[in-house]
Formats: C-alpha cells, sequence, structure tokens
C-alpha cells in the first residue's frame, strides 16, 4: 500500500501516511485487486461521450494534483467546456481531505447556484 501510495502521491506522501489511513486502503485491497483482473477495468468513454454531457458538472483538483492525475483532469477539461472548473489551493490528489473548507466552499456555492440546496 506504500508503494500504492507513493505512485499516486507521491513517496513524501507515502511516508507521512497517517496508521488509520493506511489501514483504510488495506481494506480496498480486495476491491482494487479485482479492478486490476477485471478484463474491462475501464471501459472507454470517448471524448465526443464526455463532451456530450448536458448536466451541471463541477470539475475540481488540488493545485499540486500528481502529474498523472492532472493530465486526466486538464483532458477532462478540455472536452468538457460546459463544466466549472476551480483549482483547489495547498491540496494534492486528495483535495477534500487536504483543503476541506475550500472544496467545501466551491462545492456548496455549486449547489445552491444549480438550485439544489437553499
Amino acid at each position: 500500500m506504500l508503494l500504492l501510495t507513493g505512485g499516486i502521491a507521491g513517496s513524501e506522501a507515502a511516508a507521512r501516511i497517517e496508521p488509520t489511513a493506511l489501514r483504510r486502503r488495506l481494506e480496498n485491497a480486495l476491491a482494487i485487486r479485482m479492478l486490476t483482473l477485471s478484463s474491462d477495468e475501464f471501459p472507454l468513454l470517448s471524448p465526443q461521450d464526455v463532451s456530450s454531457v448536458r448536466v451541471p458538472t463541477l470539475l475540481m483538483a488540488g493545485a499540486q494534483t500528481p502529474p498523472i492525475h492532472d493530465t486526466v483532469f486538464r483532458n477532462l477539461c478540455a472536452v468538457m467546456t460546459q463544466a466549472e472548473v476551480h483549482r483547489i489551493p495547498s491540496a494534492g490528489h486528495s483535495a477534500a481531505r487536504d483543503n476541506p473548507t475550500e472544496f467545501n466552499r466551491l462545492t456548496l456555492d455549486f449547489l445552491k447556484r444549480q438550485g439544489l440546496m437553499d
């Protein structure tokens, strides 16, 4: 799990992982194993399919998101031109955990503007 964490969030993050977070990741190990054994673990979703989404969409990523996830985020933003996009400061791949105040503010503001909250 430390190797996985290092690959996603960087070796510094892996070295700082809290025991409770490591335990949660270990609990997900079976699901991760099943995903890796799947013959179609990531079914193709074409850029055309993604760009045809017409519901209000909020895309958020941490400002310090690791390069692999940042590439996915930028490509998603490029095809979802109708989406509202935000970079969360002082946050990486786990933006909701890294900067919950800003993540929650952006999410609640978005939901209010969509008429989904008072």
